[in-house]
């Protein structure tokens, strides 16, 4: 509901459809050629298919259907590529500069990268200190259940999605990880966990 809501207020905003803003200030900047917010422009062989959950079963609106990937709604229609991930993965660990344009400033990746449950005493500290968040990216979950890794301290920042796919990038070595499966992440988190780890040992 939150992405949803932050897509409303850019619209709003700028006058543009949200796929229109993406394209126009995030996808072309960056020199991006293999991602858009839903797929249209994309040839259908190119689309790899993913596990759904069963209640999808032969439903016309499931993840693999023409309607949902075209939709690309906010919260959940990105496509893209390992290659186009990496330059998006670099271009945050540079803070906001990338393909020899600074596209955002690096006060408002600094924001979005650290953990901004601090700025809520309110919660409880639990939340606070188990479950840390940034500004859309999400930091890693040490010892938790949807941790990114055994490997990975708080610092870490990234993404996960439903379909098993996980970004994150690690500014202390300098280093990130894309890993693009498909098999829902929910029914066995330990597959992308050791993946992961696996990363994360290679870097010295």
């Amino acid at each position: 509901m939150g992405t949803l809501t932050v897509a409303e207020i850019v619209q709003r905003l700028s006058g543009q459809s949200i796929h229109d803003f993406v394209r126009d200030e995030i996808i072309k900047p960056l020199g991006l050629k293999s991602t858009g917010l839903g797929s249209r422009g994309f040839k259908r062989e190119r689309l790899v298919r993913v596990e759904t959950p069963d209640y999808q079963g032969m439903s016309n609106f499931g993840w693999n259907s023409s309607y949902w990937q075209e939709l690309g709604v906010p919260w959940g229609g990105m496509f893209s590529s390992a290659e186009d991930m990496a330059v998006i993965a670099q271009w945050m660990m540079d803070y906001g500069h990338g393909n020899g344009n600074q596209i955002l400033s690096p006060q408002m990746v600094q924001m979005a990268t650290t953990n901004r449950l601090d700025d809520y005493p309110d919660l409880p500290e639990s939340y606070r200190r188990c479950e840390p968040w940034g500004l859309g990216w999400r930091m890693n979950h040490t010892g938790q259940r949807d941790t990114w890794g055994d490997l990975l301290d708080q610092n870490v920042f990234g993404h996960t999605g439903a379909t098993g796919t996980t970004i994150w990038m690690d500014r202390e070595r300098d280093g990130f990880c894309v890993l693009l499966t498909t098999a829902i992440r929910s029914k066995a988190p330990w597959r992308l966990i050791q993946l992961s780890n696996i990363v994360a040992s290679s870097f010295r």
